[in-house]
């Protein structure tokens, strides 16, 4: 059977669609009573980027260090970072948490946003704070979190971008 021009558009078309839309069927959303428990930090990722450069580039081209002194550096300041998120948080059913963190408690509210793709800590005061939810599972939950400063690390005249991405896992 030979197809003409046209139906080989409207077959296209129809397959199309089809891919289209199987491919955008969401997930299914994130519930409150998904996280809604007490969560223990088992890893820290974190990655430091100064403009478009890596954190160990930038100190070797922009500081002069030695690549080796860069690393040691690097894996320093990572090492402090991971201290603060050494700890435990619960979320409770009343979205409010409790968490601690290096010895010290600290309570505070909690809700999901962007169907559950994001979660808002303290919304609306100075510490607030968005999380990427990564992925969800009974048991596990990774989170990402990333800001961005500006500072004259070099004191050049010129702030630098520095940009910092926190991936935790998290589990129960």
């Amino acid at each position: 059977m030979k197809l003409s021009l046209s139906q080989v558009k409207i077959y296209f078309l129809l397959a199309f669609v089809i891919l289209f839309t199987a491919s955008c069927e969401k997930d299914e959303e994130v519930k409150p009573s998904d996280v809604t428990g007490e969560w223990t930090v088992s890893s820290v990722s974190i990655e430091l980027n100064v403009g478009d450069k890596s954190f160990i580039d930038y100190l070797v081209d922009a500081l002069g260090v030695s690549d080796t002194e860069a690393q040691l550096f690097e894996s320093l300041f990572e090492d402090a970072l991971e201290e603060g998120f050494t700890g435990t948080i619960e979320f409770k059913s009343d979205n409010t948490y409790v968490s601690t963190f290096e010895g010290s408690t600290e309570t505070g509210t909690w809700e999901l946003i962007s169907g559950g793709e994001q979660m808002i800590l303290d919304k609306g005061t100075a510490d607030e704070i968005t999380l990427d939810i990564l992925s969800l599972s009974d048991n596990m939950m990774k989170v990402g979190l990333s800001e961005e400063e500006t500072e004259d690390l070099d004191s050049d005249g010129t702030a630098e971008t520095i940009s910092i991405n926190v991936e935790l896992t998290l589990e129960k």
